[in-house]
Formats: structure tokens, sequence, C-alpha cells
């Protein structure tokens, strides 16, 4: 039985999802955030794979190495010396509702040397970005043993993977905690995507 607007049950009320929502967003700004500019980066994973997340979750874990290895990877190519910064949280569907593991994040339009200086990243290529994390996913995977080499060159041969990195324009801190409060964590219930038939 579902009781609408009723709240802290199951998980699913609209308004202690806003409500905590928020307060995540207050607190990463307030306590996580440095001041400076930040990227909304998806890290998306082809279809061929997703099962081996959805039926042990220890595995999930993959997906936040890959692309936390893959942002110092490239940003340390790119600001020698440095460390970036990111947030990031899994979501396990769009908004069908179908299983589709993929990870948001809010990462660093740049990187910290060692003294504090923080240097903007120069330029940020999806398509580079895309093809580093879907070899540190498979190498991931390979070595858990959960995929063998004829599984990855089968996606390797692939014109269009599956795997996809998308990153917004920089936005600056105002920006950045409404996007925590949208996107990080969000409740699994939107009343606005609700739709009441007649009876």
């Amino acid at each position: 039985m579902l009781i609408a607007f009723s709240c802290k049950k199951r998980g699913i009320c609209p308004s202690c999802a806003a409500k905590r929502a928020v307060l995540f967003a207050e607190h990463l700004a307030s306590e996580v955030l440095k001041p400076v500019p930040h990227r909304h980066v998806t890290w998306s994973i082809p279809k061929i794979i997703r099962p081996y997340f959805k039926y042990d979750r220890a595995n999930n874990g993959i997906l936040y190495s890959a692309a936390w290895s893959t942002v110092k990877e490239m940003y340390q190519a790119l600001v020698p010396n440095s460390l970036p910064g990111a947030a990031m949280v899994l979501q396990t569907s769009g908004e069908a509702l179908r299983f589709n593991p993929h990870l948001h994040s809010l990462v660093t339009d740049g990187a910290f040397t060692n003294d504090g200086t923080f240097h903007k990243l120069p330029y940020f290529s999806n398509e580079k970005f895309t093809e580093v994390f879907a070899v540190k996913v498979l190498s991931l995977m390979h070595r858990a043993g959960l995929i063998d080499m004829d599984r990855i060159e089968l996606i390797n041969t692939w014109e269009h993977s599956g795997f996809s990195v998308w990153a917004g324009e920089p936005i600056d801190a105002k920006e950045a905690t409404k996007f925590i409060a949208r996107y990080m964590d969000r409740g699994p219930l939107s009343l606005q995507k609700l739709e009441f038939a007649d009876a």
C-alpha cells in the first residue's frame, strides 16, 4: 500500500527525500567542496556488462575505482604533480526505471598542486575520458574474474562500445549545490512526473 506524502516510509516519501537532498547539498557545499569551478560528469557502461553490477553490488566498487582513476590520470597528464577533487554517487536506474548503473559526479575543473594552488584544466575531452574509462572498467572486471579476454576483445570491436563519459560546462559553487540536490541525492519518486488517471 502506497500512502502519498507519508513521512519516512520505505524511503520513497518525496518530502523527506527533498529535505535529505538539501541537507546533503549543504554539507558538501560547506564541508567538502572547495570554492572552485566544478563539472557535472556522468559515467555510463554498456548493457552487456550491466548484469555483473545488478546481482553482486560488491562489484559497484569497480565503477568508482575506474572513474576516479580516470580522473586522476587525465588531470595529472594536463596538470602534472596535482590532485583533482571529486564526489561521486551511483544511480542504478534511469527515468524509465530500467536497470542502468551509472555514476553522477561533481569533479573540480582543475587540480591542486602541493602548495594548494588550483590550476584550471585547459580542456576536457569526453572522447578521451571515455576511452580511458572503458579500458579501466574492463581491466578491473577481468582482474576480478568477471569477464574473459574474448568478451573484452568483442566489446573493443564495436564502433560504439556503450561506454560514455559526458562532462557539462564548468559551474560555480552555487550551481554545484543545486546540482547536488538534483542529481547526487535525489529521491526515487518525483511528484512532477506522476500522473493521476481518471477513475
